[in-house]
């Protein structure tokens, strides 16, 4: 990762270069390299940094495509490199790749120069599909067809309301400038920070339109589905841009006294709490026990957690927990968490048919929102509890336990079957008194297996 850090450095360095001038490109790379969300997530293995290396390869590539007299091959490979790694790491790619669709439609509307720039979007779009098509057989993911379907089956009024009233809040408050500013300044004034990063974002369309494109398509993908701070790291390099360019527009306006000062503030409120807060991440990996500064002590007792579960589990039990990548380091067992442990779409089928075979499930609580109602989807209840696991002192977390579970024995497609026609429009028994009737006889299964077949209180 720190190599990709490194990466992204260099290559947001010459994308500067090439568009503005030496200076300003060190700048950038000075506001980029103290940022506290860049500087964080050097550390830690994610897809979010290959992915931010592999978006400034093709801005580049881009950028040696737009020198005049200049030839199209070396361009043109950096861009299908960039689409061959953004395509390994992350499956937004083709938000990517609409952003360039993009651009090249603003590029078509303001003049010349065009033709080279849209026939190199089109060749890099044949070849994500390509590729696709080689490796998998399918054109979209999992994910993209999961997020169709949640746009399809949402009514339009179900999406505005996400999208103004929960995501957009979240994003314009807290997520865009606490990962721009590294503080959480409330919405009272988060929400102009916000909305001044959103204007400067698209002020870039007059730089590069692929810059502006790239903010909207991901400003519009955050804003339909719920995003976090790290999210937000593939856009910095283009904000930084957008912070400095307000003192340049600032300059042609004011008094140059006025400016001087516009500009020392922008700065220092760039330079400044970033710069605090990577010395307290700096100080928090060095200090022992590290467990105990780490995100507020959260995963402090994980170690304790994992050696229990090493001397209890047998071949063939099916551990369920979150965090599950914590345990699954720690254990070496395979530990299944919610996003690996699908009760929707047709991974379905395979997570029943696991616990079905399953020697013994055994859960690690406390259990948080997401995986409790895999829990309740499963149809799975409490057994018993194995284990109490003392936590230390500074670990916030009250207690751990692990649970041992089980598989109510459900006919799940009956079940299916039933669920259906009890929801059909044209069901004759929909009346108020077939409904009764229905309610006699069609009882889904978890009513039938009696409410106190819930999960306990304590897997909660």
């Amino acid at each position: 990762m720190l190599l990709c850090s490194a990466g992204v450095l260099v290559m947001t360095f010459w994308v500067v270069r090439l568009r503005f001038d030496r200076p300003t490109a060190v700048l950038t790379v000075c506001m980029l390299g103290v940022n506290e969300t860049f500087y964080r997530y050097g550390y830690q293995v994610l897809t979010d940094m290959p992915f931010l290396l592999g978006l400034m390869l093709l801005l580049l590539g881009s950028e040696l495509l737009h020198r005049r007299g200049s030839r199209v091959w070396p361009g043109a490979a950096l861009v299908a490199l960039a689409v061959l790694v953004m395509a390994v790491f992350r499956s937004v790619v083709l938000t990517v790749l609409v952003a360039a669709v993009l651009g090249g439609v603003f590029r078509v509307i303001r003049g010349p120069g065009w033709v080279r720039y849209v026939g190199v979007t089109f060749v890099g779009l044949c070849a994500l599909i390509a590729m696709r098509l080689a490796i998998g057989g399918e054109v979209l993911m999992r994910d993209e067809v999961r997020v169709l379907g949640l746009l399809t089956d949402s009514s339009w009024a179900d999406n505005l309301h996400r999208v103004f009233m929960e995501n957009g809040l979240v994003l314009l408050t807290e997520h865009l400038p606490e990962a721009v500013f590294a503080v959480d300044f409330g919405r009272f004034v988060g929400l102009p920070l916000g909305l001044i990063l959103v204007w400067i974002g698209l002020a870039l369309f007059r730089v590069r339109p692929l810059w502006g494109a790239l903010v909207v398509v991901f400003l519009v993908q955050w804003l339909f589905f719920v995003t976090t701070k790290r999210y937000v790291l593939v856009l910095l390099p283009l904000l930084a841009i957008g912070w400095w360019r307000i003192g340049l527009w600032a300059e042609g306006r004011v008094s140059p006294a006025v400016a001087r000062w516009m500009v020392l503030g922008l700065l220092a409120l760039w330079f400044g709490p970033n710069l605090v807060r990577v010395g307290c991440f700096i100080r928090g990996q060095r200090s022992r026990p590290f467990l105990a500064q780490y995100e507020d002590g959260q995963y402090a007792a994980l170690k304790l957690v994992a050696d229990e579960l090493v001397s209890i589990a047998e071949p063939g039990d099916v551990i369920l927990a979150d965090p599950a990548p914590q345990l699954t380091y720690y254990t070496g067992l395979p530990v299944f968490g919610p996003a690996t442990l699908p009760t929707f779409g047709p991974k379905r089928a395979q997570s029943v048919q696991r616990m079905r075979n399953a020697k013994r499930i055994l859960l690690v609580g406390p259990v948080q929102d997401k995986l409790n109602e895999r829990i309740r989807q499963l149809k799975l209840r409490q057994v018993r509890v194995l284990r109490i696991v003392p936590t230390p002192m500074y670990d916030r977390q009250v207690g751990y336990k692990i649970l041992q579970m089980r598989m109510r024995s459900i006919d799940w497609e009956r079940y299916r079957l039933r669920k259906q026609s009890h929801l059909s429009p044209g069901r004759p028994g929909n009346s108020v008194s077939g409904r009764g009737a229905a309610q006699q006889g069609d009882r889904q299964p978890d009513e039938q297996a009696g409410e106190s077949e819930q999960p306990d209180d304590q897997t909660r």
